[in-house]
This record gives C-alpha cells, structure tokens and sequence, in this order.
C-alpha cells in the first residue's frame, strides 16, 4: 500500500505518457552489445505547474526502486543505478536517452523521490564492467566454461 500511495504522489506532480513497460530487449542485446535486460518504462515524464497544468514532458528510461526508509533520513541513491539505466537505453538503440531512477518508500506511505541520471560517466563504466564479466576474472567467462 505504501508503493503505491508513493507512486500516486509522485505521478500526480510527474504526469506520464506510457510507451512501454516491463520492454525486453535481450533478444536484440545479446546478439549485437554481449547483454540484455528489461527495463521497467520508456516514456514521456512530465511536471505540473503552479496552475495544476500538466507540461515539460520528456521522453526518459525510468526504473523504479522500493526502499526501507528511516524519517527524516535521505534515500540512499546508488550510482550503480545511473550505470544500469545507460545500459537500458543503450541497449533499446537509444544512447542519448536520459535515466531516472525513482524511489519509493516500502514504510512512509507517500515518500518518494526521484533522481535524473545524466552523467557521462554511466555508459563508460557500464562498458569496463561487462569487459571484466566476460573476462577470464569475471563470473560471465565462467559461466561459459561449465
């Protein structure tokens, strides 16, 4: 009850334009980039003025993530986040395409935040993380070997 009411709060102040949800592209990925993965909404995310008006709408890859909260402690944010989210647009052909990452609280019925990822640093690390996975150091070369 409490993800929802969060996730309530936070789309009345982010209206949404669904192009699709639960999208897997692992079909495509494995095939061309070496991994694959569904992400959770691509999409139009919007913000409502000071008149109630629903505007600003921009087209984002959107994960959503649930968190024991403490009050009046901050969500914990993990970069890790930023790095999936590069992947997943990455991943559907979309390189350019802007992460969000939005919390909800499992325990605060309405808490919730967001956080835009945007960094250049996302897809670079993403790249040196798969090397090392399919490296003789990595789980991925060991997989293939059994």
């Amino acid at each position: 009850l409490a993800i929802l009411q969060g996730f309530s709060a936070w789309e009345a102040q982010h209206p949404i334009k669904v192009e699709s949800l639960e999208l897997a592209f692992s079909h495509f990925a494995n095939a061309t980039l070496g991994y694959g993965g569904r992400l959770d909404f691509l999409g139009e995310v919007g913000e409502v003025d000071l008149e109630g008006k629903p505007g600003n709408f921009q087209r984002l890859v959107v994960d959503w993530k649930s968190q024991e909260t403490k009050p009046n402690k901050p969500f914990t944010i993990y970069p890790e986040w930023g790095v999936q989210l590069a992947a997943y647009a990455h991943g559907i052909g979309e390189p350019d395409l802007p992460g969000l990452s939005v919390i909800i609280s499992r325990n605060e019925p309405g808490r919730i935040q967001s956080y835009r990822w945007t960094e250049d640093w996302r897809w670079p690390a993403f790249e040196a993380l798969k090397y090392v996975w399919h490296s003789p150091l990595g789980a991925g070369s060991r997989l293939r070997r059994n």
